[in-house]
């Protein structure tokens, strides 16, 4: 047996040893560790000298440093990709006057301006229907039909609420 050989088996069984105790103490030395922590050492260490810097860490510590460019975007590159046509707002042509107040708007879609009107005109209806009910879980099983001036019920047993003034552009029939 030559010495190497020997030294070989002796480390192995000073291993096996080591691993034996720490498993008699309670730890598990067969695995190794899962996550690496900077925090305080347990252990003290050596004191450095003062010639050495601070070793605290500092601010640039902590950058994950990403890639910087290695040569500038040129202003031909720049202005081709913000003025792609992908990114140009396309042009509306669905827009007309609003019939009552004259602003702009989309053609399917109710006016901005006017939508305070409408809003106003709904309340007043719904404060109506809930004076007309009395409580609020006394709503009748019937249609409601909201009748302004002039107008005339088609359907007799249907539910009337009954408006006194002409009736919004915006209101159909």
């Amino acid at each position: 047996m030559s010495l190497s050989s020997l030294l070989q088996l002796f480390r192995h069984s000073l291993q096996r040893l080591e691993l034996s105790l720490a498993q008699a103490v309670g730890f598990d030395m067969s695995l190794g560790p899962a996550l690496a922590v900077n925090g305080h050492c347990i252990l003290p260490q050596a004191q450095h000298n003062s010639d050495e810097e601070c070793s605290d860490p500092s601010f640039m510590d902590s950058i994950f440093w990403m890639a910087a460019p290695k040569k500038r975007r040129t202003i031909e590159v720049n202005r081709c990709r913000r003025r792609n046509p992908n990114k140009m707002i396309e042009v509306k042509n669905n827009i007309e006057p609003c019939p009552e107040c004259g602003n702009l708007k989309l053609k399917h879609i109710l006016c901005g301006f006017c939508y305070e009107k409408v809003r106003k005109e709904t309340a007043m209806i719904r404060k109506q229907i809930s004076i007309m009910e009395g409580a609020p879980l006394n709503t009748p099983a019937v249609e409601s039909v909201v009748l302004y001036e002039n107008e005339t019920p088609s359907d007799e047993d249907k539910r009337k609420i009954e408006r006194s003034r002409k009736r919004p552009y915006w209101f159909k029939m």
